[in-house]
């Protein structure tokens, strides 16, 4: 019978699984390179980052990347938490408090993956998540924490469609009124999505800053309680079942790649996996045109873009990342890596074709990354994180469509919002 790990309760595959597995660091016996024949790219070779945390916090880097002035990114009001970094015992109780709610969600492997990407991979299928992604563990987890006066005020929340879709429906688990702020171009499925599942849809400009001024204003005029959708420690608790499960079920990790806007689940992927597998890398990626997160890592403080970010990722467009997410990003995340539009595009479709499954572009991209680059060590898990967008897009890139060409259609990226809702 499989035994208990000891830190969750929750049963392993088999019994003969380690803690800390004695293949860290340890040469991958996995297949040989790509050839050009599987019209995938060999990707590049990379050890073990090192993370130079001196380096990147060096003078020279401060004055490369010199932070901007703090913009809306809607801090909670007179919440004595909302700085407070989580630590394991936090990730821990989410854990349990979720114990029903928040699914379990499977480890996905092929051969026809493992053969396009010329070594073993796995999937973590986030996009099987209640909502449709990742950020209901996060999301519901913070809604549980409400005390009953928060919850009653109602929520509110920003989000470009997948927080907005885990608020809506752990306050409608609960019977709490909702709001979403939501950008004028916001994918009109995950629009639909948000009002499917009871809650309010608030349109507000196109920019960062332009969506979280808009919720600020709401606070201070209704008085709704702020749930911060990456940077507040009960969110950031809440994903770490994400990194349990996959510590369970997959005890020969060695890499786990992870998308990253504005740093949420990044941070704790990073924070679950340097807890109890040190030795196992945390590489993040990001969206070419929307990279703040990585220029905070290399900077080692958190930077903002001085122009507005845009990808086909939409959940991974942000132009500025968190206080809390960068600083547990900079302790615990060894690497993080961009890659562009087009590669996510032919992720997208390397998933539909090896997998059968439909991620959305922001899932990709840690697709894409183990497309570009291969990390020595262990098996390499890239999190799909999830499953909202719209239907056309993938029968535009399995049809060997460009990202450029979604983009540049005519209703790209999305329509505006209903004026009236």
């Amino acid at each position: 019978m499989p035994r208990r790990l000891p830190w969750t309760g929750a049963r392993t595959r088999s019994p003969t699984a380690s803690w800390t597995p004695s293949w860290h660091g340890a040469p991958s016996s996995g297949p040989p390179r790509a050839r050009a024949a599987t019209g995938t790219a060999a990707p590049r070779e990379v050890p073990l980052p090192g993370a130079d945390r001196a380096r990147r916090c060096s003078p020279q880097a401060q004055r490369a990347h010199p932070p901007l002035p703090r913009k809306h990114r809607g801090q909670p009001v007179n919440d004595p938490t909302a700085s407070r970094a989580p630590d394991l015992q936090d990730v821990l109780r989410s854990r349990r408090r979720q114990e029903g709610r928040a699914r379990r969600t499977p480890v996905l492997t092929d051969p026809r993956l493992d053969t396009a990407l010329g070594r073993r991979v796995a999937v973590k299928a986030e996009f099987l998540q209640r909502a449709g992604s990742f950020k209901f563990r996060g999301i519901d987890n913070a809604v549980e924490c409400l005390d009953p006066a928060a919850a009653a005020r109602g929520v509110v929340i920003v989000s470009s469609g997948n927080a907005g879709q885990a608020a809506a429906l752990s306050a409608a688990l609960r019977g709490v009124r909702c709001t979403v702020v939501m950008g004028d171009d916001a994918v009109p499925t995950k629009v639909r999505a948000v009002r499917s599942l009871g809650a309010t849809v608030v349109s507000a400009g196109t920019t960062t800053e332009d969506v979280f001024r808009t919720c600020d204003e709401l606070v201070a005029e209704h008085g709704w309680t702020l749930l911060h959708p990456f940077d507040h420690p009960e969110v950031i608790a809440g994903h770490g079942s994400l990194s349990l499960e996959v510590l369970e079920d997959c005890p020969e990790v060695g890499t786990v790649v992870v998308p990253a806007g504005g740093g949420g689940l990044l941070a704790s992927v990073g924070l679950v996996m340097k807890s109890l597998a040190p030795k196992v890398r945390v590489i993040g990626v990001q969206p070419v045109g929307s990279d703040a997160v990585r220029r905070s890592f290399a900077a080692g403080t958190p930077v903002a873009l001085d122009r507005p970010a845009h990808s086909i990722a939409d959940g991974l467009v942000l132009e500025q990342a968190g206080d809390l997410t960068c600083s547990l990003i900079g302790d615990y995340v060894d690497d993080v890596v961009v890659v562009d539009d087009e590669a996510i595009c032919r992720a997208m479709e390397l998933a539909w074709t090896a997998l059968r499954v439909a991620v959305e572009p922001s899932a990709a991209a840690s697709l894409a990354a183990l497309m570009s680059t291969r990390w020595n060590g262990g098996l390499e898990v890239a999190v799909a994180t999830g499953g909202n967008f719209d239907p056309a897009l993938l029968a535009h890139v399995t049809s060997g469509g460009t990202a450029e060409a979604w983009m540049s259609r005519p209703a790209a990226p999305g329509a505006p919002l209903d004026p009236d809702h």
